[in-house]
């Protein structure tokens, strides 16, 4: 997508430390353009945080087969009621099919008239009967015989993987479960990698089921993308076996192999994919939510989350995160564009003075920002009190920096357009994504670091854009 051709306000897309304001939230959307928007044939109910792995399945699949739909948002702690009668068991994921044909067969006494599916694994193959050959993805087998028994063989390991994985998990974190449970648990799982390494082996992968991804893939890969860089936080020292990111793949050189297919695959790297920082950020809000955690592990997961971030922080690393799942340009324009649609949300989530999660982070306040917002760089465009930062003047400022990134973001993917029009890349992807000079205000700085902090993919957006957005904000919030 090459965004509308426009004047920016500054004279280089690298040039993020404008001279003057960055520009209007209007003139942002008019120079990112429309999303494109093809009809939904379905409506995806899926949990707010992406956090749901049932819901990760789904979303892969629709991915895959190149689907449009409608996403809407459940909260899990607060169900709304209608969800609760549209779906009797009140969980997700659940697909809503818009197809009057599917609607009209399904019109008989105890089914739903609306096309309502619930369960992941009877949405996975309802999408393979309904749209077959969509993006080429088939998750099942068409025809029984040799292939369906190659599949369910993959299905089996994919099952085993992701249940003693989590049984492994559990007993991490879980100071009911004895050392000697632990370790019991710790043996069965890698006892399952090694099954998954043989398997792999035995008919050349990559993936489970052999060269194209299926429904094995999907059902394995949501909790394993956790297990990645989640278990060696939850255990420890005690497992020195599965410790750091590629710990699992270390010495199984097809189960690496499986991981980088995956990871080299758009239907999954795209948009659905969590990254190294949010799994790893979200694992002390894990242990704070689902275990009796000591003081020393959260600090322990919470260090391990600004190491990731610092290393996030560099134009290689978003370049390398983008490679996958899309083009430097599309992830900038699908940043921007969520940015210019989720601006106030933004703002308002940075300037909490009662957060609700990641609390470690401190947050633009009055309370921690007590010096007039015009101290440095200049007078903010909300102005502040006699004495000290207004908090309206904080958020203005807040805005600005967000603004700014945005423009910055909107000015790589116009310039990668355009080199790829005169017939070359723009340099390459790391070019394309040349880090901003520091914000001028503090405090501009310490919301650019707040706004990396909390992002999260899939939550927010597809990694490749999150990597995108990541890097420009710490580039932003550097001393200068």
């Amino acid at each position: 997508f090459a965004p509308r051709p426009a004047p920016l306000h500054h004279s280089s897309g690298a040039a993020a430390a404008l001279e003057s304001p960055p520009p209007s939230w209007d003139e942002l959307a008019e120079l990112a353009g429309p999303a494109e928007r093809r009809p939904a044939k379905l409506t995806f109910y899926r949990d707010t945080n992406g956090w749901c792995p049932f819901c990760e399945r789904v979303w892969v699949a629709l991915e895959l087969k190149g689907l449009a739909y409608e996403e809407v948002l459940i909260n899990l702690y607060d169900k709304p009621q209608w969800y609760k009668d549209l779906v009797p068991s009140a969980l997700v994921p659940a697909i809503e099919i818009h197809d009057e044909a599917f609607l009209e067969q399904e019109k008989k006494p105890g089914s739903s008239a609306r096309g309502l599916v619930p369960e992941s694994a009877d949405i996975m193959k309802l999408l393979d009967s309904e749209f077959p050959v969509a993006g080429g993805a088939r998750l099942y087998p068409a025809v029984a015989g040799e292939k369906s028994a190659e599949f369910d063989k993959a299905m089996e390991v994919a099952e085993l993987m992701t249940d003693k994985g989590f049984a492994y998990s559990f007993g991490a974190r879980n100071k009911s479960v004895t050392e000697e449970g632990r370790l019991e648990r710790k043996v069965a799982f890698e006892r399952a990698l090694d099954e998954a390494e043989t398997h792999l082996a035995a008919h050349g992968g990559p993936f489970l089921a052999g060269p194209e991804i299926t429904a094995a893939d999907l059902v394995a890969i949501p909790m394993m993308e956790r297990y990645r860089y989640q278990l060696p936080l939850m255990a420890g020292s005690a497992s020195p076996a599965l410790h750091g990111p590629e710990a699992m793949a270390q010495g199984r050189p097809k189960l690496s192999g499986w991981f980088d297919a995956l990871d080299a695959s758009p239907g999954y790297a795209a948009r659905a994919r969590g990254d190294a920082y949010s799994w790893t950020a979200v694992t002390s809000t894990f242990l704070r939510v689902f275990s009796s955690a000591e003081p020393e592990q959260l600090a322990a997961a919470d260090a391990a989350a600004e190491e990731v971030l610092l290393q996030a922080a560099s134009p290689e690393a978003a370049a390398e995160a983008v490679a996958a799942g899309s083009s430097a340009g599309a992830a900038a324009v699908e940043a921007a564009r969520k940015l210019i649609s989720n601006h106030e949300a933004v703002v308002a989530d940075a300037c909490r003075a009662d957060p609700k999660s990641q609390l470690q982070l401190a947050r633009i306040t009055a309370a921690s920002h007590p010096a007039p917002a015009a101290s440095e760089g200049g007078a903010s465009e909300g102005g502040a009190s006699e004495g000290g930062a207004s908090e309206e003047g904080l958020r203005a400022e807040v805005d600005a920096m967000l603004r700014e990134a945005a423009a910055g973001l909107l000015a790589h993917a116009k310039a990668e357009a355009q080199a790829e029009v005169q017939g070359g890349q723009a340099q390459n992807a790391q070019g394309a994504l040349q880090p901003p000079r520091p914000a001028k205000s503090p405090v501009a700085r310490a919301a650019a670091r707040l706004v990396a902090s909390r992002l999260c993919a899939p939550r927010d957006m597809g990694a490749p854009a999150a990597a995108v957005l990541r890097a420009r904000l710490m580039a932003m919030a550097a001393s200068p």
